[in-house]
């Protein structure tokens, strides 16, 4: 088995089990609630794709040369128009973080 295969592996386990710590504490904390209900199910995921990433590796590789510059501004532009018309008008300016809430009751 190649070296990063056994890191990788190694590094899904330990997310793993972190994990599993994080959602076996009891303590009343705000912080506590939220690494439980919010980031739990989460890191279970991230931990449960690395190790599938470790066994199924995908068989594409990266381009021989990158793409012409215009290509990559296009797809840029593209990526940020799609990103504020999600955050326009799916979630209707919504501020996500207690920063953003505090921006928008400062104007």
């Amino acid at each position: 088995m190649a070296a990063w295969k056994r890191r990788t592996i190694a590094f899904a386990l330990l997310l793993l089990l972190l994990t599993w710590w994080a959602a076996r504490l009891r303590a009343h904390s705000t912080a506590l609630y939220l690494v439980q209900s919010q980031d739990v199910p989460v890191l279970v995921l991230a931990s449960l794709s690395t190790f599938i990433t470790a066994i199924w590796r995908p068989t594409w590789g990266l381009p021989q040369r990158l793409p012409k510059w215009w290509f990559l501004l296009g797809c840029g532009l593209a990526v940020a128009a799609l990103l504020a018309w999600g955050s326009y008008s799916l979630l209707g300016n919504f501020p996500l973080s207690r920063d953003e809430q505090m921006v928008v009751f400062d104007m």
